[in-house]
């Protein structure tokens, strides 16, 4: 197995034989579990997945995205070539306010998030999921109120100022009562969880002192 993986992460690299080039030999694999994701495989249970549901990370981001063990990784042109992707961690940027600017930040921030908290004055929902599927009656009750100010979104993130601001149906006109939906979709009909867009959606909140 490992011959047959060096194998194809060699011919990844080589231009003449490209076989990522062709999405029936590879990409168009991505949905098929293939690829024995474990550290061990002589002493661990075999586990196989797709490349949709892996990830160059630290560890699992949810139920339905895996990091990359220890096996895979020498063979990453192979993974990146069948849709594998990398988890960048953004920094948080040295801040140059003063004391009273971070007070007021501060109270601003937690303004927001009692306004939040309490529902009032919200007029967008993050629409996830408690699987990797497309959330449905069953997940009602189920699934935590991602909702959020599109005014506190669009300030702080140049995204958010284009979905809200721009042409997208994101734009329109949205209360507490009839909020805009967005749908966290990985791809198709694949939904982030909810756990996964609450991680996301804290370190935002770190990344502009919400």
């Amino acid at each position: 197995m490992r011959e047959t993986l060096k194998w194809l992460n060699e011919r990844v690299e080589d231009s003449d034989d490209n076989i990522a080039s062709d999405e029936n030999t590879l990409y168009g694999l991505k949905y098929e579990n293939i690829f024995l994701n474990v550290d061990d495989p002589s002493t661990e249970e075999w586990i196989w997945t797709n490349a949709n549901e892996l990830a160059f990370e630290a560890e699992d981001i949810d139920d339905g995205i895996r990091y990359v063990r220890r096996f895979l990784l020498p063979y990453d042109r192979l993974l990146r070539a069948a849709g594998v992707v990398q988890v960048f961690h953004p920094q948080c940027p040295v801040s140059n306010i003063s004391e009273s600017d971070s007070a007021t930040l501060g109270s601003i921030r937690t303004g927001f998030n009692d306004l939040r908290g309490k529902g009032l004055w919200t007029d967008v929902v993050f629409v996830a999921s408690t699987t990797s599927r497309a959330p449905d009656d069953d997940d009602t009750g189920n699934v935590p109120s991602l909702v959020a100010h599109r005014s506190f979104l669009t300030v702080f993130s140049d995204y958010f100022s284009d979905l809200f601001c721009g042409e997208f149906r994101e734009a329109n006109d949205a209360s507490s009562s009839k909020p805009i939906q967005v749908h966290v979709k990985r791809s198709g009909e694949n939904y982030y969880s909810a756990d996964c867009v609450q991680l996301l959606l804290g370190a935002f909140r770190l990344l502009c002192c919400f």
